[in-house]
């Protein structure tokens, strides 16, 4: 077999061990969902009908401003989700044990940056549809939210 074929296996194994992880320890994943769920209600009706006064409309107006920037901090929010779980596989020893086994090195970077990504785009799905279910109505074309979700998974 191919260097390239390996490291492809090995991050195949490693991606299938952060998936396992993630339905294992599912704390990490629903904090990351709700902690921007709670965000977008707590900003959409506690604060939506004054300070979509100031916008010129009302709650609705305000809904459509504070979701893109709900996105976004749901974005870092999975950042720091995978930070948490790549220092405790450095605490935990499982590095050191990796370290000694013939994989490939970045194949456990890969396994953490795919599962971060599975995690976010569940998050962003989540908040989206709490959002369209709580009055958000995007201008945006199928084409621009496509780019859109691109540059946040990015």
């Amino acid at each position: 077999m191919s260097t390239l074929t390996l490291a492809m296996r090995d991050s195949s194994t490693m991606v299938r061990r952060q998936l396992k992880r993630l339905l294992r320890y599912p704390s990490m994943t629903v904090q990351l969902v709700a902690t921007p769920v709670i965000l977008l209600i707590l900003f959409a009706y506690v604060f939506g009908g004054t300070l979509g006064n100031g916008l010129g409309g009302g709650r609705d107006t305000y809904v459509n401003y504070v979701v893109p920037g709900i996105l976004l901090m749901a974005a870092a929010i999975a950042a720091t989700g995978t930070a948490v779980m790549v220092a405790t596989d450095m605490t935990e020893g499982i590095i050191a044990r990796f370290r000694t086994m013939r994989i490939s090195r970045a194949s456990v970077l890969t396994g953490h940056v795919v599962g971060s990504v599975i995690q976010q785009l569940l998050g962003m799905a989540v908040v989206i549809g709490t959002a369209l279910a709580i009055g958000f109505r995007p201008s945006a074309t199928a084409t621009e939210w496509l780019a859109a979700t691109g540059i946040l998974t990015l």
